[in-house]
């Protein structure tokens, strides 16, 4: 040690006497430089000359270190500054006071330099679908945070992406929630150094699907949006138990899946569950509870016109209902009146033209809900008459019934084309059956005769009688005639649409004017010079005529009074003259000859001659 001597002045006497320097506590280094977020700790050594060690005081945090917890002591002068209290500091420069017990007080600068923050935890996990966050503490070492970066862009603070406590950032679940499955990287940039990362791996999730209940009132068109959640699992079908929707039973956008009203409206009334079946997991699903709605009808309108053979598809959606019975306001509908086949319900063309002209409302009666209907405009036809053709042979006893189907008009009139026909007199009606009287018909000559229907409203239709030839028929089917008498026999022929040629007895054709004459057309007056040419019976008389069966009359001849042309000869007793008598027998046989009571013999007493000629003798 260096001793230094001062000299004392005294007042009493003067004295020499020794003085030494005072020896200087010092530290070394005294400047020093620390990088944030090192684990270095910095070695500073004390040379304590003039006194002891006493404690450590800092111009940083806290003002006082604290030996083992700050920094540690070796061979009483190594001070070991820790790393752990450096990286607490936040000023540029910690100035460090070693204070001692005598002297000096030495002091060490340690610079404190920005280094690269780091983060915890460097790696994390996240299931998707969940709502865990992941906080991830920030060491800056001096640095200054700037941002989040991910891997599709800057993450947005103020609690959209992340929230901040201190140096704590907190990344929220809905955006975890919205990253694939891979490792997402989350680089925390600061404005120096090197920005650490934090690696999130992003496993998949529980899928999921919102709503998980919904419900559908069938025949409304109402559609069903549900969103999946996939939460890192694919998408590959929505199915109905083992069966799956197709692409016309839904649509998709994005996330959303929107069923179709048509499909909804297909589904039974009660609990319908739609899953969603995806690669892995639980396959969510949205149970839908389907309720029966009102029943519809289509067509809402219809038209039907009287006549036609048109029937009336009418398609029933029964939404959940069932059809207890079909009802035109009169009477109820029976299955003769229609068919049904897989909802369509077709209403028969013999019900449709049983109705009147006007409307007429078909009432689908449910078992609950609204009662559809369909309005049916019944129009008028053209009325139409069965049979179309007919035929009629003149001289028979047929009528001729025709049935006439108004389809909504009112009969008028029944015309031939010459005059009108007169109820009663040339036909009868029951009901829409018109029924021609033989006597009208057996009056027509041969040929089409057109009987029209005249109506209100419409065609007039029309029945084509064929009237044909008959057979001729002739009145009385015989006569008789006296022989020797001048009397006629009289046929009436009714030709039946024949035309006559002449009279045949069997061997020869009469004589017009000689054997027969004609009166009124068809009365044949046979004449007595004829008859009583004829022998005694029966002699047909043919009718001849043009065709068909030529009627016969029968002429019977019956004897007569036989007569004698001289009904008295005078003659002289004593005469030998003979005495002859000319005899017209009119069919009779002469059987003798009597003078009073007394039969004259022959050959004695007359002969006979020519058969009629008889000779008395002298």
């Amino acid at each position: 040690m260096t001793r230094f001597y001062a000299v004392l002045a005294l007042t009493a006497a003067v004295a020499l006497a020794p003085v030494c320097a005072q020896a200087q506590n010092t530290v070394a280094p005294t400047n020093a430089t620390y990088t944030l977020g090192t684990t270095n700790d910095v070695l500073l050594v004390l040379a304590p000359e003039d006194g002891t060690f006493s404690s450590l005081t800092s111009s940083g945090t806290p003002s006082t270190l604290t030996n083992i917890t700050h920094y540690t002591v070796s061979s009483t002068t190594n001070f070991l500054i820790k790393a752990s209290y450096l990286n607490a500091q936040t000023g540029a420069t910690v100035n460090l006071t070693f204070v001692m017990t005598n002297g000096a007080n030495p002091t060490a600068a340690i610079t404190i330099a920005a280094g690269n923050a780091t983060v915890s935890p460097t790696t994390g996990n996240h299931t998707l679908g969940t709502t865990n966050t992941l906080a991830v503490t920030v060491t800056p070492n001096g640095r200054s945070f700037t941002k989040i970066s991910g891997p599709s862009g800057d993450l947005t603070g103020g609690g959209t992406n992340y929230t901040v406590n201190g140096n704590t950032y907190t990344i929220l679940a809905s955006y975890l929630n919205a990253q694939a499955v891979t490792n997402v990287p989350l680089t925390f940039v600061m404005n120096g150094g090197t920005s650490p990362t934090t690696t999130v791996s992003v496993a998949a999730g529980t899928a999921s699907v919102s709503p998980t209940n919904a419900t559908h009132t069938l025949g409304t068109t109402n559609t069903l949006t549900v969103a999946l959640t996939a939460n890192g699992r694919s998408f590959a079908a929505i199915k109905l138990g083992a069966t799956s929707l197709t692409t016309n039973d839904y649509a998709n956008s994005g996330n959303d899946y929107t069923i179709n009203a048509a499909y909804l409206n297909a589904r039974s009334v009660g609990t319908n569950v739609l899953t969603f079946d995806v690669s892995g997991g639980t396959d969510p699903a949205v149970a839908v509870v389907v309720s029966a709605g009102n029943a519809t009808v289509a067509p809402p309108t219809a038209n039907h016109t009287l006549g036609t053979t048109n029937t009336l598809p009418i398609t029933l959606t029964a939404n959940g209902r069932s059809v207890t019975n079909i009802h035109d306001g009169t009477a109820s509908l029976t299955t003769n009146n229609y068919s049904v086949a897989s909802g369509v319900y077709t209403i028969k063309a013999a019900y449709l033209n049983a109705q009147e002209a006007g409307p007429v409302n078909l009432t689908f009666q449910m078992n609950g809900g609204n009662n559809p209907t369909t309005a049916v405009t019944v129009a008028a036809g053209d009325a139409t008459v069965t049979p179309a053709t007919a035929g009629f042979t003149l001289g028979t006893t047929n009528t001729i019934a025709i049935t006439l189907t108004p389809n909504g008009n009112a009969f008028t009139n029944l015309h031939d084309g010459t005059a009108s026909l007169v109820e009663t007199n040339d036909y009868t009606v029951s009901g829409n059956v018109y029924t021609i009287k033989t006597a009208y018909l057996d009056a027509q000559t041969p040929g089409t005769n057109t009987l029209t229907f005249q109506m209100d409203g419409g065609t007039d239709p029309e029945t084509a009688v064929a009237i044909a030839a008959g057979n001729a028929t002739v009145l009385p089917a015989s006569g008789t005639f006296l022989m020797g008498s001048t009397n006629t026999l009289t046929f009436t022929v009714t030709e039946n649409g024949r035309d006559f040629q002449n009279i045949n007895d069997g061997t020869t054709n009469l004589t017009l004017a000689t054997h027969y004459t004609i009166d009124n057309v068809n009365e044949f007056t046979i004449l007595p010079a004829y008859l009583n040419a004829q022998a005694l019976g029966p002699r047909p008389l043919t009718f001849v005529m043009d065709g068909g069966i030529s009627p016969t009359g029968t002429a019977t001849i019956v004897a007569g009074d036989a007569t004698v042309l001289q009904s008295s000869i005078s003659r002289d007793l004593l005469s030998t003259n003979n005495a002859t008598f000319s005899l017209t027998l009119n069919g009779r046989t002469l059987s003798g000859v009597k003078n009073g009571v007394t039969t004259l013999q022959t050959p004695a007493h007359y002969t006979v001659s020519g058969g009629t000629n008889v000779t008395i003798l002298a």
